[in-house]
């Protein structure tokens, strides 16, 4: 089975490292705000590996526009989506005022 999703959003809030029991391992967590025509905005658990995150901190905001490449676990009841590729729609130094 092919298990494959990508996303478009933009980051919640700085991503943070976890030592999650109901993901099964240690990541670096964080949230995607994407919004849908049938539910408006919704934010989703993002896990992402230890560069990626580590990117993130240091020259990305919260708010930032991204697309997300990954696959979707479920553990204990709960879905998540573990990054594999991250890109960033927002330039860096984009203040967002177009």
């Amino acid at each position: 089975m092919l298990n494959q999703i990508v996303l478009v959003g933009t980051l919640a809030e700085k991503p943070v490292f976890v030592d999650d029991e109901a993901l099964g391992h240690t990541c670096y967590k964080t949230r995607l705000t994407v919004e849908t025509e049938e539910s408006g905005k919704n934010d989703i658990d993002i896990c992402l590996w230890k560069q990626i995150a580590e990117t993130i901190n240091e020259k990305y905001d919260t708010g930032t526009w991204v697309g997300i490449k990954g696959y979707v676990k479920q553990r204990d009841g709960q879905l998540y989506v573990v990054t594999t590729r991250i890109s960033f729609v927002t330039p860096q130094g984009a203040d967002g005022d177009d």
